[in-house]
């Protein structure tokens, strides 16, 4: 039991003994000529070290400038201040790390490097943080090396300073020791009766030898030559101990998805807009310089002002464009030109922060006295200027005071208010009065009587909106909830109809003592099982406010510049029960809003893409995704200047990764594809925006900035090189077409060449049938299609117009036109329950899914290609308007290029034929597979089988 024991404290003593061991053996070098020893057993003669002075320590046979520090973890402080950056570290109360902060060089700020990340993972432990140095035998985390460095104050030589003024500011500027080039390090650690030690180190110069550093401890009259390169690390730059992290680790639990699932994906390529007076776009990302002013709550119930001053920050106006709160500062901003404004910019956004407590009553009266009119608020800015007349304007800004229904009275606040929400008598006191102070005696009195439906009412409603898992008692899963059942369900509040946040719930609906709220949610999942896309309202709740609001004001200077996006890609991992039948066979939706929707998505693209951002290596066998890293840290803090420095406004890339993967059983009678399938979903997902450089010539690499880390870093240009390609060109899928049978309502075929002309319309008819599968007898429902032909116009001779002429039809479907070639039952129920006939269209749509085109159309190919009389053939494509499938049509337009390409032309049409989104990028087929196309559509007006192989016969 000893024996166990006596290792455990070895283990927690491991570094401290490991590092004593290693600068003992170092000394046995570097140890100065001194008294001399002699060692009986060889005769050599070794050094002892100088004799220790106040505050020096000895170990062994080194000597330290001050006591050993034996463990990390006593540090409370450890402060750095060199020419080049001024950081540090502290312990935070209640905190057993040392959490880094930094002097912001741009502003001066110190802030706290404690970025979103830690918020969001709870997989990401702050210890394991700082940059690692795996050039070191024990790869120990920067922090830890300047720690040992600070710890272990080895030295093996004392230089006395003189005491004339003159000779000592001579040897101070020998060794490296002046105030503007030295590094200083001011450090506190608790010692081991927990008393708290500090101590001040500034160091120089490398020593003579280059192995060390002349250093001075506190106010010591002697400069100390270290024998060590551990203070490296203190005369860097604060970049340097930090992790170059962009994204964090995938799914460790579940490797089997890595970072294959992706809840969204998406990719903009920016353009930077700094042209003076150019006029801002209203979706764009603004750089304005300016000041905010907020308010801030002190103790005692005052507001006072906080003022950020003068900076450079970015305002989107594509996030604001619909707050209601905003809707000045946006409407100043989207209209303003790029430049200094003149006169500033002023406005002020309010926000509902005072809220009324009604307790159990309709009502409440509030006493306001206005003290003074600060600011009348316009739609073209603040008037502040002393004497202007409020009149007919709406928004004002006051100081005031308030006596609430208990009769206690604030200290001065400030706030906007809104005239039209008083009665007209108030509003007519303030209308009265002009922008200054108000003197004594002169103030005005307000009294409100607020009841819940005279205030102002803000609204939040809880809705469920996925039922993730029903589970019995024991754990086990369950097809619907009974009143023993545990649900877990993920829901979202809306605010004012805008979603605002998502969270996940779980409930036993055995549970005996439920709150009202509970209640409702049982009785919504009783009887329901594993189920998406539901929205059950179960709560709703009313907050109502005064009409007095706080505020943020707005001073606007200058408008830098603005950046625009233009969208590239936007998809995210398609569950098999959710997916697109259009699209159907990729693992990835596309999401995109312009014309791109029209495309598919290149699985494998997207994968690898996904991959790449997920930090998954090209080696792992696990599927484990580690984080995406960059090379080095060159920044902190993503603000204009950060991003304009680096050049980070070129591309934008929104991804997300899921966490706690779950799977059940997507089987649905509603699914077209008929087919037991797995589907997958998660508890939980993190975000990150990274905003990505061009390519930096001079090196071939890339900055590249997370938001969720605050920091830049560089990357080699090969890893984004997926960034250098378009969306036709990378992403969209070549296939032409991917669709089940039973997704389509008509297909309409057009020829157009010399010697092949009409227009035939096939329309699809589906329905579920049940057929024999054995000789017993035994059923089997069957998804049965129904092809009716229909040719109009100027038709070439074959043999369904052949049909048509001699039974007197309009039109003939293709069961009863293929009995004319196949009469015999027993080629019939080869293809059975399916006639021959629609087997055969079935074949031909797969044909045409799997057609690929080339590439990309030339532009300046296209003009000369896509005209009128180049057009070969048309196909259109009306689709079942489903929840995933919108009931367009899509229109395929095949124009002969030259002998050897066709010009494919996609778009979009609605039920009319109206035109809804413009035609995509034009791909080309080569000739042959074109001639495939025609080939096997009319050769299914023939009645003929389809050969797939067989090209269009040649004219003759």
């Amino acid at each position: 039991m000893k024996h166990v024991e006596k290792n455990r404290l070895s283990k927690k003593r491991l570094y401290a003994i490991a590092f004593s061991l290693v600068f003992v053996i170092a000394l046995a070098v570097t140890i100065p000529v001194g008294i001399a020893l002699t060692n009986k057993k060889t005769e050599q003669v070794i050094s002892t070290p100088p004799a220790i002075l106040d505050g020096e320590a000895r170990q062994g046979l080194s000597t330290l400038a001050y006591p050993i520090i034996d463990d990390m973890k006593q540090f409370t402080f450890v402060g750095v201040k060199n020419p080049q950056a001024e950081f540090g570290f502290l312990k935070q109360s209640g905190e057993k790390h040392l959490t880094m902060y930094y002097v912001d060089s741009s502003t001066g700020d110190t802030k706290l490097y404690f970025p979103d990340i830690f918020y969001e993972d709870a997989t990401v432990d702050y210890e394991d943080f700082y940059m690692t140095d795996m050039s070191s035998q024990y790869g120990m985390t920067f922090l830890r090396l300047l720690c040992v460095g600070i710890q272990l104050s080895y030295f093996n030589e004392r230089i006395p300073l003189s005491s004339d003024a003159a000779e000592r500011e001579s040897q101070i500027a020998i060794y490296g020791l002046d105030e503007d080039v030295s590094t200083v390090i001011n450090f506190e650690y608790l010692d081991i009766m927990g008393e708290k030690v500090s101590h001040k180190i500034r160091i120089g110069s490398k020593n003579v030898v280059g192995n060390g550093y002349y250093f001075m401890v506190d106010d010591r009259e002697y400069v100390y030559s270290s024998n060590n390169n551990y203070y490296d690390h203190a005369v860097s730059d604060y970049e340097r101990f930090i992790k170059p992290l962009l994204v964090s680790k995938g799914l460790d639990s579940d490797k089997g998805y890595g970072p294959y699932l992706t809840t969204d994906y998406k990719q903009w390529n920016n353009e930077i807009h700094d042209t003076d007076g150019e006029k801002v776009d209203e979706d764009s990302r603004v750089i304005i310089y300016a000041d905010t002013i907020s308010l801030v709550k002190n103790k005692e119930d005052a507001d006072g002002y906080d003022n950020t001053g003068y900076r450079s920050f970015e305002i989107n106006l594509a996030d604001i464009k619909n707050n209601k709160n905003y809707s000045r500062l946006f409407a100043a901003l989207s209209n303003a030109s790029i430049g200094v404004q003149t006169p500033e910019l002023v406005f002020s956004v309010s926000s509902y922060s005072n809220i009324i407590d009604f307790g159990e009553n309709q009502s409440v009266k509030y006493s306001y006295l206005i003290n003074e009119i600060e600011a009348i608020l316009t739609d073209s800015g603040e008037i502040s200027k002393v004497g202007a007349a409020v009149g007919e304007n709406n928004l004002i800004k006051v100081a005031y005071t308030v006596r609430f229904k208990d009769g206690d009275v604030s200290s001065l606040r400030h706030a906007v208010i809104d005239l039209t929400k008083l009665s007209q008598a108030d509003a007519a006191k303030l209308r009265a009065l002009s922008v200054g102070k108000l003197n004594s005696g002169a103030e005005v009195s307000i009294d409100i009587e607020y009841t819940k439906e005279n205030s102002v009412l803000v609204n939040d409603k809880y809705k469920i909106t996925e039922i993730i898992s029903v589970k019995d008692p024991a754990g086990k899963k369950q097809d619907l909830a009974s009143s023993t059942s545990t649900v877990t369900y993920r829901y979202v509040i809306e605010t004012d109809g805008v979603e605002r946040y998502e969270g996940i719930g779980v409930l036993n609906l055995g549970k005996e003592e439920k709150t009202a709220v509970e209640e409702t949610i049982a009785s919504l999942l009783i009887n329901r099982g594993v189920s998406r896309n539901i929205s059950m309202q179960f709560n709703s709740v009313d907050s109502h406010f005064e009409y007095f609001q706080d505020f943020v004001t707005y001073k606007v200077k200058e408008i830098e510049y603005f950046v625009t996006r233009d969208i590239v890609v936007a998809f995210r991992f398609q569950n098999s029960s959710d997916r697109d039948p259009y699209y159907g066979e990729s693992f990835y939706e596309n999401i995109m809003d312009d014309e791109h929707k029209l495309y598919g998505l290149n699985a494998s693209a997207c994968e690898e893409v996904v991959k790449i951002l997920g930090g998954l290596s090209e080696e792992s066998t696990t599927a484990t995704a580690a984080g995406l890293a960059g090379e080095e840290v060159v920044a902190i803090g993503l603000t204009p200047d950060v991003m304009e420095k680096y050049k980070l406004y070129a591309h934008t890339i929104y991804f997300e990764l899921p966490r706690i993967v779950y799977e059940y059983d997507a089987s649905s009678s509603s699914n077209s594809l008929n087919m037991n399938l797995s589907d997958y979903g998660c508890y939980d997902r993190i975000g990150f925006t990274l905003h990505i450089s061009e390519v930096d010539p001079q090196t071939n690499k890339r900055y590249i900035a997370s938001d969720m880390y605050d920091i830049v870093t560089t990357m080699p240009a090969e890893a984004l090189d997926f960034l250098s390609y378009d969306f036709e060109t990378l992403w969209a899928r070549r296939n032409m077409i991917f669709m089940s049978t039973v997704d389509i309502d008509d297909l309409k075929i057009e020829f157009n060449m010399a010697d092949l002309k009409g227009e035939y319309l096939f329309n699809l008819t589906h329905k579920i049938v049940n057929y024999e599968t054995s000789a017993n007898g035994e059923l089997a429902e069957f998804q049965k299609t129904t092809v009716f032909v229909e040719p109009s116009g100027e038709c070439t001779p074959n043999k369904l117009l052949d049909v048509i002429a001699q039974k007197g039809y309009t039109g003939i479907s293709l069961e009863e036109l293929y009995k004319n070639v196949y009469p015999n039952d027993e080629e019939a129920k080869k293809v059975y329950p399916d006639s021959v006939g629609t087997s055969y269209f079935k074949d031909l749509l797969t044909m045409v899914s799997l057609t690929t085109y080339v590439d990309v159309m030339p532009e300046e190919d296209r003009a000369s290609a896509k005209k009128e009389e180049n057009l070969l053939m048309r196909m259109t494509l009306k689709v079942v308007a489903t929840k995933n499938a919108s009931p367009y049509n899509y229109v395929y337009e095949f124009y002969r290029a030259d002998d050897r390409r066709v010009l494919l032309s996609i778009y979009q049409t609605d039920l009319e034929g109206k035109i809804v989104t413009n035609a995509v990028s034009d791909f080309y087929l080569s000739t042959f597979a074109f001639k495939k196309l025609v080939n096997n559509f009319v050769g299914i007006l023939n009645a003929e089988k389809i050969t797939p192989d067989v090209g269009y016969p040649d004219e003759k």
